[in-house]
């Protein structure tokens, strides 16, 4: 109970998926630290020389990852799924296609923002991993912090619904840009293990950018009724959305 709100079984569900995010960096920072050498399987084609930990872990990565390639009923956030037709309800007399065509000029002004920081970031990496300042050990315990800061982002604060300026996960812009941040860094690490995981993210990514080019209406919450607050069954934003007035426009967000 949160503020006499009782706790969606999907935020309830998130807090378990972190509990045990917390648990996989755990084990990898125990394996950094004691047992270096099962970071082989990183190396070239070693992913089908043996089975270890990191064999497991890649499976539950792709099988995180499928759903959202497919429109298929699955228990995932509303905010993840909103880029396939069957989670679009319509808004009667929805927003003009002006309003729509500001929502839209404005998000995508603000996701290449955080895109080309997110390249910064990944240049600095990319340049201290090839100039020998880290391995491929490191990098890799990066994308761990990442695993976890996910969920950081989505239970607890999210800086990047500050620089999106969005209202919680359901409505934002850059919620299914999770697993390329999450595998970016390691694509520099080459081999099957990486390779697989950043490629397969990018496909994930490319779904969702193609969804938004070719339907705009199904991302704003002027025009799908299925994203506003009122309509929220998934609760799964820190706020628990405590008050669900009728829609109104953000004129913040559509101006900028």
């Amino acid at each position: 109970m949160k503020n006499g709100k009782k706790i969606s079984a999907l935020r309830k569900s998130y807090w378990f998926r972190f509990v045990f995010r917390l648990c996989v960096l755990a084990v990898g920072i125990y394996l950094y630290i004691f047992k270096p050498e099962r970071f082989g399987v990183l190396d070239g084609f070693n992913f089908f020389t043996g089975f270890s930990e990191f064999h497991l872990l890649w499976l539950i990565w792709v099988l995180d990852m499928l759903p959202q390639l497919f429109p298929y009923k699955n228990k995932a956030p509303l905010g993840l799924k909103k880029q396939f037709k069957r989670n679009f309800s319509p808004v009667k007399n929805s927003a003009n296609k002006e309003t729509l065509k500001k929502y839209i000029t404005a998000s995508n002004r603000r996701a290449a923002g955080v895109f080309a920081l997110w390249c910064l970031c990944l240049a600095v990496g990319g340049a201290l991993y090839f100039c020998g300042l880290l391995g491929k050990k490191e990098v890799f315990m990066v994308t761990l912090l990442f695993y976890v800061g996910d969920l950081v982002c989505v239970l607890i604060w999210c800086p990047f619904r500050v620089l999106m300026k969005s209202r919680c996960c359901t409505s934002c812009r850059i919620f299914n840009w999770d697993h390329f941040f999450m595998f970016s860094p390691i694509m520099f690490l080459g081999g099957f293990y990486s390779l697989s995981l950043f490629g397969l993210s990018l496909a994930v990514l490319a779904v969702w950018e193609i969804s938004l080019a070719l339907h705009p209406e199904r991302f704003f919450e002027g025009t799908n009724k299925a994203i506003q607050c009122k309509e929220c069954t998934d609760k799964l934003c820190t706020r628990f959305c405590p008050k669900t007035p009728k829609y109104k426009t953000n004129k913040e967000t559509v101006k900028k």
